[in-house]
């Protein structure tokens, strides 16, 4: 039986629906996780030194260094020390991060040393350009792309990741790999248009979302409500905070908070559309979680993944930000408005199930 490890310190958090930013990839190692397990496979996930979170869908939560000790200095003596250990330890046939950072550096030395084949899976299209630059600092860019040099096997999401990828390091095994979804609790009848009342956004009020475009677009549809999912995290810049006020004073918005990851669905399945205002993405996971209860995306033709969207009418796309609202109207006077709403949960779980996903990778992983 194979054994796959993934370092992922905030799949605990995920778990436990705890209140803290947790981004799209730590949810895609979860539904690799399951979908591995369905195809006999074992894994493991490395974790804080002390965390308690239990699962039942991980057997093996592999314990390393803590997070909040040291500094960047401690990576040269106890954080590599118990990293390495904890590899070691567990004796994976693989193991898999996520992501763009500093912290490939370490894992793929350590890989290398333990004799472990090491997989650097792409999380944003951005990682894999200039654009990460705006992302991330110098000095992270800097011994991400030695971790680059150094990693084996590079797991891309769409068509634009993999060119770019192929085209830096032609020799080097390049594999995509769409975003796994578990479809086993999925309800298989959508609401129907009458059920349904509001325009959907769901994110953290950050740069990279866009704010300021979701304002302008809620400004031109003032006869219909809007229902904004998220919260602040980290200090956002001024551009941000000042559309946020802006929104605040339109009488068609609704803030709704933090949702955990149970209330996403509910709330996207009583949407008339989910909304994305993002600057960039990879493969959205929100898209995912849309179209698991029928409900379509409007979106930047950009953001739109291998063009899923436009291919298989799953929504509408623009490539002019300002007509981003004519999207949403296209979408809520469909004619077939219900018969496209089936076809996102077909698209789903046809392309998305994670047992098949799953039972792809492996597949790839051989050749």
């Amino acid at each position: 039986m194979k054994k796959i490890l993934f370092f992922d310190f905030n799949i605990p958090a995920l778990i436990a629906n705890k209140k803290v930013k947790i981004g799209g990839a730590t949810v895609q190692t979860l539904n690799w996780i399951t979908g591995l397990n369905y195809n006999q496979t074992k894994t493991g996930v490395i974790v804080e030194k002390n965390e308690k979170t239990q699962c039942v869908e991980i057997t093996d939560f592999i314990k390393s260094y803590s997070a909040k000790s040291g500094g960047s200095l401690s990576w040269f003596s106890p954080r590599i020390y118990q990293l390495g250990r904890s590899i070691s330890k567990y004796k994976p046939d693989y193991l898999v991060q996520a992501g763009a950072g500093f912290i490939l550096f370490p894992l793929s030395i350590l890989a290398l040393f333990n004799k472990v084949k090491f997989i650097h899976r792409i999380a944003n299209n951005v990682d894999v350009d200039d654009r990460i630059y705006k992302k991330i600092s110098y000095k992270s860019v800097f011994f991400y792309k030695i971790g680059l040099l150094l990693t084996p096997i590079i797991s891309c999401q769409n068509n634009y990741q993999y060119r770019a990828i192929k085209s830096k390091f032609p020799r080097k095994k390049v594999i995509k790999v769409l975003n796994p979804y578990d479809t086993t609790k999925l309800k298989l009848k959508p609401y129907s248009l009458k059920e349904r009342k509001y325009i959907a956004w769901v994110g953290i009020f950050q740069h990279q979302k866009n704010i300021p475009l979701l304002y302008k677009t809620a400004k031109k549809l003032t006869d219909i409500e809007f229902r904004i999912a998220g919260e602040v995290i980290d200090n956002p810049d001024k551009n941000t905070q000042n559309a946020l006020s802006e929104l605040k004073t339109l009488n068609n918005v609704t803030f709704v908070g933090y949702l955990t990851r149970e209330k996403i669905e509910p709330f996207l399945s009583k949407a008339l559309c989910l909304l994305n205002t993002s600057l960039y993405e990879g493969f959205p996971n929100t898209f995912l979680e849309s179209f698991a209860v029928g409900t379509p995306v409007a979106t930047i033709e950009d953001i739109d993944p291998d063009q899923i969207i436009t291919r298989h009418s799953l929504g509408k796309t623009t490539n002019n930000p300002d007509k981003l609202f004519e999207c949403i109207l296209k979408i809520i006077n469909h004619d077939s408005y219900n018969e496209m709403s089936t076809r996102c949960l077909d698209y789903l779980i046809k392309n998305h199930d994670n047992k098949t996903i799953a039972a792809e990778l492996l597949e790839k992983l051989k050749n």
